[in-house]
This record gives C-alpha cells, sequence and structure tokens, in this order.
C-alpha cells in the first residue's frame, strides 16, 4: 500500500481543478460551502491522471482552518489520507501557521493520528469561528479539533537522531521513549512511545537473580529492602478485584 502512495503525484490545485474537487467531495458527502474561494489552497493527490484525494484549507494568519479531507473510494485505506494530511501540515508549519482547526463528525479517530484533539467549539480561535464552514457549512454536532504544530526550534530541541525523523512525519509512529520531552512529542503528532526492550530484559535479568539467590540461598531477602509495600501493590489493583494479602 506504501508504494502505492508513493506513485501519487501531489500538486497544488489550480481554479480549472475545481470541478473535479467538487465531484469528489460530493461523493465523500463533504461541504462545498467556500471550497471555491479556496480552491487554490487545496492539496491535490492524482493516481494514473485520475483525482484520487485532496485536502483544502483556510488560513487566517498563523491560524488555519483544516478542511475538505477525502479520498476516492476505490483509494481508501491505501494510506493516500493520511500523506495527504500529513503533506498539508508539513506545508501549514513550512508558512509560519502554529493552530490548526477543523470540524468533523465522522473522523475524529482518523485525525487523532496527527495530534489533534477535541475542543470546544467557543474554544476555537475567533477568525476560524467566523468561517463559512463553522456558520453555515458544517453542523453545530460537528466534532472541533485543535492542534499545535510544533515550530522547527522545538524539533531541533529534541535529539538530533528524533528531529531527522519526526520532521518528515506527522503520522503515528512508534518512537523511543528516550528521543525526547513526551510533552514535545505528542505536538510532533507521536501517539505511540515505546520504551524498548530495556524495562523486559530488566525484569527478566532481576527475576532470574532472584531464582539463582532461591535455590543457593533459600532466600530471596537481599532483594526486598526496596520492594513495594502490600498497600502499594493493592493500590495497583484497585479496579480489579486480585489484591495482594
Amino acid at each position: 500500500m506504501e508504494n502505492e502512495v508513493l506513485r501519487s503525484e501531489f500538486r497544488p490545485a489550480v481554479p480549472d481543478d475545481l470541478p473535479q474537487i467538487i465531484k469528489l467531495l460530493s461523493q465523500a458527502d463533504l461541504p462545498l460551502a467556500g471550497v471555491e474561494n479556496h480552491v487554490t489552497s487545496f492539496l491535490l493527490a492524482f493516481r494514473q491522471g485520475s483525482l484520487a484525494g485532496c485536502a483544502g484549507v483556510e488560513q487566517y494568519g498563523s491560524v488555519a482552518l483544516l478542511r475538505s479531507v477525502a479520498v476516492d473510494e476505490r483509494e481508501r485505506n491505501t494510506g493516500l489520507g493520511q500523506e495527504i494530511v500529513r503533506r498539508m501540515l508539513d506545508r501549514l508549519r513550512a508558512g509560519g501557521v502554529e493552530k490548526v482547526v477543523l470540524l468533523t463528525t465522522t473522523a475524529a479517530n482518523f485525525f487523532r493520528r496527527f495530534g489533534f484533539r477535541i475542543i470546544n467549539r467557543a474554544d476555537a480561535p475567533n477568525a476560524v469561528r467566523e468561517s463559512l464552514e463553522f456558520q453555515e457549512a458544517c453542523p453545530a454536532s460537528a466534532i472541533v479539533m485543535h492542534l499545535e504544530l510544533t515550530t522547527n526550534e522545538q524539533i531541533e530541541n529534541t535529539s538530533s537522531s528524533s528531529a531527522e525523523r519526526l520532521e518528515r512525519t506527522a503520522t503515528i509512529i512508534n518512537q523511543h521513549a528516550n528521543s525526547g520531552p513526551v510533552g514535545v512529542l505528542e505536538r510532533l503528532g507521536v501517539a505511540r512511545v515505546s520504551v524498548g526492550s530495556g524495562p523486559a530484559r530488566a525484569c527478566a535479568t532481576l527475576a532470574r537473580r532472584i531464582g539463582l539467590e532461591l535455590v543457593d540461598r533459600g532466600t530471596y531477602s537481599s532483594f526486598t529492602q526496596d520492594a513495594m509495600s502490600y498497600k502499594e501493590i493493592n493500590s495497583l489493583f484497585q479496579n480489579t478485584k486480585d489484591v495482594v494479602q
């Protein structure tokens, strides 16, 4: 699937692309209001010469409204939608946008992959709330989501190896925990952090040492000095029926 996405052609939209964009959005049952006024801000994806996906944006200074993210039905579940959004976020970041807001009725889980968080409608920036998308196009029941775009300076403050990886992606990645502060990783779009095999190896090593002491001495007292109390252990299982007596 990834190779298929790489073979797609991505480019900014031009006014002549409007009919194709409207057709794709209509098939996806997405609002058309305001599309014509912002058509040149759209990013398009083509497969074999046909429009396969799009993403639009309305920019208001350092704030942007991400809208009209759609993928042709034949191209769904290929990763194309994620790639379009990733490229759009990269473009907005490069253009100095600091905050991105969107409205969705069905795709909240999809956008969480990029670090978007649900917010109250009243907490959206004023410029975005006054947009046609907010005022008329989307229903009042639509979920409002918000993303703080990480600046290049913040990226550079992470370890160099992490910056090289994270600067190129806003999708879910497995990132080692030693790559930087969790807050920065979250703003970069990291949704899962792996601590690696270290803790598992440490636990296995400790278990082996306890076993050897039991065999050699018939006790494991040398390991109990800093052990957790029964109360602390029980607190770990407070939502279950299993407790240590």
